[in-house]
């Protein structure tokens, strides 16, 4: 399945992407991996709502929030009051400068093995892919609306998506003209993706954001052990170790001890199965959604870029996590 689905590369070639990153931009900010992320988007995106950077982010609106007051307090955003917009002090503009000037070495590295023609080609496939993801996010977003028991409580691995229909991240900084940063628009198309994706399987199954995607990996992998299972997830591992509790509590998954009770061996069960497969021709579904429209050698051309990109991101690894 992961083959054959635009969105499993792009989720792979992120996942080196944000491996490499955290040390890089650790080092050059002396921020938390979540609080340079938060900059990021408010050099890119403010002044912006707190709400608004949650969506951007991915995150749970209170982790978020809990970061914004730690850089107000080291003076580097700033916000009149709490339901304000949030901006960019003088101190954090300097920071957010550091990030971009970082984002482009590194995009260097990136693109370094694209062809001119890929290159080139490069931004007008993702402006395809950006349409359609918007689409996508758009038509679920309605369907939330128009559902009479809709339930919208979030849990801690979801977020708002509460964001203009028609006016998603465009990356004013980071991602236009000569220094488009590949990386910021794969995450912008990632994020897209994420929000529709969340609405989708919540709708379909009842399953929060984390819980589909802990189960895709299940079905893909099973059976597997713990220690195998958080690495695929990028979370740590008493996250995991919660959502399999409510996923074994719904009968989809199982749990089994191995090798005197040490380690933990998951697998699937019988209803985790069928679950499994409804959400692999979902997924098949809005794979189709998302490349419509794009010819047969585009997408070629696009699943030859991932993979090159994929290469090179892993240049960017510290030298004890090179592939």
């Amino acid at each position: 399945m992961a083959r054959r689905l635009v969105v499993a590369h792009l989720i792979t070639l992120m996942k080196v992407l944000y491996r490499s990153a955290g040390p890089a931009y650790r080092s050059e900010t002396r921020l938390s991996d979540f609080e340079w992320r938060v900059i990021m988007q408010v050099g890119d995106h403010g002044p912006i709502v707190l709400t608004a950077l949650a969506t951007l982010l991915h995150q749970d609106k209170g982790q978020v929030s809990h970061a914004v007051k730690a850089l107000v307090k080291a003076q580097l955003l700033s916000r009149e009051h709490l339901r304000a917009p949030i901006a960019l002090t003088k101190s954090g503009r300097a920071v957010f400068e550091r990030i971009v000037k970082l984002g482009r070495t590194r995009n260097a590295v990136l693109v370094r093995d694209l062809t001119e023609t890929e290159r080139r080609t490069l931004p007008q496939i993702l402006m395809k892919l950006h349409a359609n993801a918007r689409a996508m996010l758009a038509q679920e977003q309605a369907l939330r609306t128009s559902a009479e028991n809709a339930d919208d409580a979030e849990t801690d691995d979801e977020v708002s998506d509460d964001i203009t229909p028609g006016t998603p991240p465009t990356g004013r900084t980071t991602s236009t003209g000569a220094q488009r940063i590949v990386a910021q628009d794969l995450f912008v198309l990632q994020n897209l993706l994420q929000r529709s994706a969340a609405l989708t399987y919540r709708r379909a199954f009842q399953l929060s954001d984390f819980e589909w995607r802990l189960l895709s990996q299940v079905g893909e992998h099973a059976p597997l052990t713990l220690i195998q299972l958080v690495p695929l997830l990028s979370r740590d591992k008493s996250q995991v170790g919660r959502t399999l509790t409510r996923l074994e509590e719904r009968g989809l998954i199982t749990r089994e001890k191995i090798g005197g009770g040490r380690h933990i061996l998951v697998g699937i069960s019988d209803t985790g199965r069928q679950v499994y497969e409804r959400l692999a021709d979902i997924a098949l579904a809005r794979n189709a959604a998302l490349v419509a429209g794009l010819s047969a050698r585009d997408h070629q051309t696009l699943m030859t870029i991932f993979d090159k990109l994929t290469t090179s991101a892993a240049m960017l690894l510290p030298k004890r996590e090179k592939m």
